[in-house]
């Protein structure tokens, strides 16, 4: 069985920590894309399942962009089991 296991994703985070607004906002696009290109990568690759092991989002206000996402990925692949992790 394959699983894949993230952790820390930050999705939809601000980045403005330590980026100005202009990467800031590339790095959102980013990560974004990068979750897309996993769910894609385990579809293709017989993944069973992902594991979500805390911080997918680090607020609870997300974008709606992300929310869509988020949410076409994972009800567009049935077959992989999400598991999400929330501390």
């Amino acid at each position: 069985m394959k699983i894949i296991h993230c952790a820390d994703l930050h999705l939809d985070s601000k980045m403005t920590a330590n980026l100005d607004r202009k990467k800031a906002k590339e790095r959102k696009i980013e990560l974004l894309n990068t979750f897309s290109n996993m769910i894609d990568y385990a579809s293709k690759n017989d993944v069973k399942a992902i594991i979500i092991a805390g911080d997918m989002f680090d607020k609870k206000q997300i974008s709606q962009k992300a929310k869509k996402i988020v949410k076409n990925a994972i009800y567009s692949n049935p077959e992989i089991d999400f598991l999400v992790i929330k501390l």
